[in-house]
């Protein structure tokens, strides 16, 4: 039987109120809720089309129909845990030089997580996208395919996570360059620092956290999710 969880359900009414002035999504919005997600984009793209033979260009989509479509297409993976996000981080830092990712070392990362390459995967590989871009796309894709956690297991970032922490890393990323400079990422490390009033320890761990934005020229998307890990990890200590 398909479900929601608490968590699919908060994160995909905030998606469906952000910049919804009208109470309800039109068709051409509706192809567009998800453009940083490629799989799930695909799929409403095609819902798209499908509801406007079916009910017209001036369809309105209320948010119970909207969690409906999103159900219908919703993925099943349970997201990934920090030490599969460091493989990825590895794979970024072994050949962000080259401008582009090794086929094979994506491959072995996958293999490890136990996962094949299907179609969409395929896709990815060809795209010739740039190595920052491309490793956003295979970890959202790894955080959807992944069941290999439990599900309300407290050391993962579960998939809407992974794609709330990467809408956010784009948003911030002013130059499109996969790279959040100073500048960029300046607002979230303040922002952050508000939030630490927890224990002692926790206090010192979240400064350790931070530092890593100290002193350097460039964070990674995959450096902002394991720095957006840390702080949900933590969130009901460091807001008691």
């Amino acid at each position: 039987v398909k479900k929601l969880t608490f968590s699919d359900v908060s994160f995909y009414l905030e998606e469906f109120e952000d910049d919804n002035e009208l109470g309800y999504l039109n068709i051409q919005q509706l192809s567009k809720k998800f453009n940083n997600w490629k799989s799930v984009n695909n799929a409403l793209n095609a819902k798209s089309v499908e509801l406007k033979k079916e009910k017209g260009d001036d369809h309105e989509i209320m948010a119970t129909e909207f969690l409906l479509i999103m159900m219908e297409i919703n993925p099943t993976g349970n997201g990934l845990t920090i030490a599969q996000i460091e493989m990825f981080d590895g794979l970024y830092e072994a050949h962000k030089t080259s401008g582009s990712v090794d086929r094979v070392a994506c491959e072995k990362v996958f293999k490890e997580l136990g996962m094949t390459v299907n179609d969409e995967l395929e896709l990815l590989f060809n795209s010739q996208r740039p190595a920052g871009r491309l490793l956003m796309d295979l970890i959202i894709l790894a955080a959807e395919r992944n069941t290999a956690v439990e599900e309300n297991e407290l050391s993962v970032l579960s998939l809407n996570d992974v794609v709330t922490a990467i809408n956010e890393f784009i948003k911030m990323d002013n130059n499109n360059d996969c790279l959040l400079s100073p500048k960029e990422y300046e607002n979230y490390v303040d922002t952050s620092r508000t939030v630490f009033k927890g224990s002692e320890e926790t206090v010192e761990k979240a400064k350790h956290c931070l530092s890593k934005f100290d002193d350097i020229q460039t964070i990674n998307a995959l450096d902002y999710i394991k720095a957006v890990f840390f702080i949900q990890n933590h969130t009901n200590e460091l807001k008691a």
